[in-house]
C-alpha cells in the first residue's frame, strides 16, 4: 500500500473525474489523492477489477465536517427562528401596549370633552340668562319710558332748571356781574328756545 511515482495520464477522462489522474487497474491496493483533493483507494470489485474508491478515513473525516456543517445550519436556523419568534412577540406586545395606551387616551378624551361640554353647556346657558335679563330690563324701561308721557310744566322746568345750572357756572367763570343778572338771562333764553313754556315761568 505504497504510494509509489507515477506519471498522470492526460486524456479528458482522467483530468476531469473526481478520483485519480491513473489508472486503479495499474495500482492494485494504492492510496493517492484525486483531482477533488479527497483521497482515493484503489480495490477490487466482485469481477476482479480494480478500482478508485473514496479512502474511509476520508469517508469519515468527511462525515465529521458534513455533520458539522449540519449541525451550523440547523444552530443558524434556530437561532434565526428564535430571533424571529422574538421579534414576532416583541412586536405583539408593543401593539397591544400601543392598542391600550390608545384605548386609554380616547377613553380619557370622551370624557374630557363630555366634561367640556357640559362646562360650556352651562356657560352658555348662564350667558344667555343674562343677555336676555339684560335685554328684557332695557325694553322695559325703554317701553315704560314711551309709555309715560311727561306733562309739559315738568319738561319746562327742567330745561329751566338746566339753563340756570349753565349760567351759574358761567357766572362763577366771570361772564356775568351778578346772580340775578344770570338768572334774568337763563329765563330770557329758555322763553326764545321754548315759548309755549311762558305761562309756566314765575319769577
Amino acid at each position: 500500500m505504497s504510494s509509489g511515482r507515477y506519471i498522470a495520464k492526460t486524456q479528458k477522462k482522467y483530468t476531469t473525474r473526481p478520483s485519480p489522474p491513473i489508472s486503479a487497474q495499474d495500482f492494485p491496493g494504492m492510496i493517492e489523492e484525486g483531482n477533488d483533493g479527497r483521497m482515493y483507494v484503489s480495490t477490487a470489485n466482485a469481477k476482479g477489477i480494480y478500482q478508485w474508491k473514496i479512502y474511509k478515513g476520508q469517508m469519515a473525516s468527511s462525515n465529521k465536517s458534513t455533520s458539522r456543517k449540519t449541525s451550523r445550519k440547523t444552530s443558524r436556523k434556530g437561532k434565526k427562528a428564535s430571533r424571529k419568534t422574538s421579534r414576532k412577540t416583541s412586536r405583539k406586545t408593543s401593539r397591544k401596549k400601543s392598542r391600550k395606551t390608545s384605548r386609554k387616551g380616547k377613553k380619557s378624551s370622551r370624557k374630557t370633552s363630555k366634561k367640556g361640554k357640559k362646562a360650556s353647556r352651562k356657560t352658555s346657558r348662564k350667558t344667555s340668562r343674562k343677555t336676555s335679563r339684560k335685554t328684557s330690563r332695557k325694553t322695559s324701561r325703554k317701553t315704560s319710558r314711551k309709555g309715560k308721557k311727561v306733562p309739559m310744566k315738568t319738561l319746562c322746568k327742567r330745561r329751566l332748571q338746566k339753563k340756570i345750572n349753565q349760567n351759574m357756572k358761567e357766572y362763577e367763570a366771570g361772564k356775568f356781574v351778578s346772580r340775578s343778572q344770570a338768572l334774568a338771562v337763563s329765563y330770557s333764553q329758555v322763553n326764545k328756545q321754548y315759548p309755549k313754556c311762558q305761562k309756566f315761568y314765575q319769577r
